[in-house]
């Protein structure tokens, strides 16, 4: 059961994956069958790539917050030059910090202004926010978190 032969763009299709591989693999998983992370790889932990179109490459392990997540997306989306407006009930504010000292300042809006918005994008799930006049009243609702899941309305919701 699972996966002993992996596509390869070699000359023996499919390979097959390595006894030792697939047993090291089965002793990371939980009851479920899912693969769990290593307790030693966190963020700044230092990788080698050790085969493939990058072997040899070193790398960082880097993780982003909930938090920084969504002000990662207000930059990137107004880099294209869109007017972003965020809402969340634990940030009334984003504070100042280094790294992203011209969001400092923003004021989170009502929810009820995804009535006027193009788009309504959601990047974290919280309770106290409505979705179903969410749904009721956006246009479109791009969802990353399938919050939007089993509720309907009128707006066209986009799983992404």
């Amino acid at each position: 059961m699972g996966v002993s032969k992996l596509i390869s763009f070699g000359p023996n299709l499919p390979a097959p994956v390595p006894q030792d591989l697939i047993n090291s693999l089965r002793l990371r998983c939980d009851d479920n069958i899912a693969l769990l992370p290593l307790d030693d790889l966190a963020a700044g932990a230092c990788v080698k790539i050790l085969s493939g179109s990058f072997s040899e490459f070193n790398g960082e392990i880097e993780t982003l917050l909930p938090g920084d997540c969504s002000r990662l997306l207000l930059e990137l989306l107004e880099a294209t030059g869109a007017n972003v407006v965020f809402h969340d009930p634990h940030v009334p504010v984003i504070p100042m910090t280094r790294e992203h000292a011209e969001l400092a300042g923003r004021a989170s809006v009502e929810a009820a202004n995804a009535k006027s918005a193009d788009a309504a994008l959601i990047v974290a799930n919280h309770d106290s926010v409505d979705y179903q006049k969410l749904a009721d009243e956006a246009g479109l609702i791009i969802d990353t978190r399938n919050a939007m899941h089993g509720i309907h309305g009128t707006a066209q919701v986009v799983k992404a």
